[in-house]
């Protein structure tokens, strides 16, 4: 309760800029042995697939478009892990290997010019645990390995940054 009144009051005394522009778009390389137990799923740009992915979802204006001098906020977006998901079930594995296709995301809100961090927050978000096992477990996949396809992670994406800008337009009270 008491933190509550402390933010309104520190809001009310240093309100935050209306304009709120996209800063940097990163995703952290997934290394070589995610690669390699996911079959090379994504292919070798991955990566730059879903930096398009997330230029295609979020519409705000760039920062590099911002005015000059002007005092605004800037919305960093890092995908720190994410994973196309395996399905490797074999008659003769005595377990099977099975991974969810899961994302991460971290965002960072800053104040520019400045620099000054507002808030940072992190969002994760993994295929449900019924619709895993139902694809799984269907008759057709049985005996076959199986990387889950880019719709399986370009919906987490969608879902994880609906959450990031959420957060995002709470904390700026909107």
């Amino acid at each position: 309760m008491a933190l509550r009144l402390l933010d309104r009051v520190r809001r009310y005394l240093d309100p935050l800029p209306a304009a709120v522009y996209l800063g940097r778009i990163e995703v952290v390389p997934r290394g070589t042995l995610q690669t390699v137990l996911e079959l090379g799923a994504g292919g070798t740009r991955a990566d730059e697939t879903l930096l398009h992915w997330i230029g295609e979802f979020i519409t705000l204006p760039l920062a590099s478009a911002a005015p000059e001098g002007s005092d605004h906020l800037r919305l960093d977006i890092l995908i720190e892990s994410y994973s196309h998901g395996i399905d490797l079930m074999l008659v003769s594995a005595p377990l099977p290997l099975l991974r969810r296709p899961a994302i991460t995301v971290a965002s960072r809100l800053m104040r520019y010019p400045g620099g000054t961090v507002i808030d940072t927050w992190r969002v994760k978000k993994k295929m449900p645990l019924p619709h895993f096992f139902r694809t799984v477990l269907s008759p057709r996949q049985f005996l076959r390995i199986r990387t889950f396809d880019e719709d399986e992670v370009r919906n987490l994406l969608a879902l994880a940054l609906l959450d990031a800008l959420g957060h995002a337009r709470r904390r700026l009270g909107r």
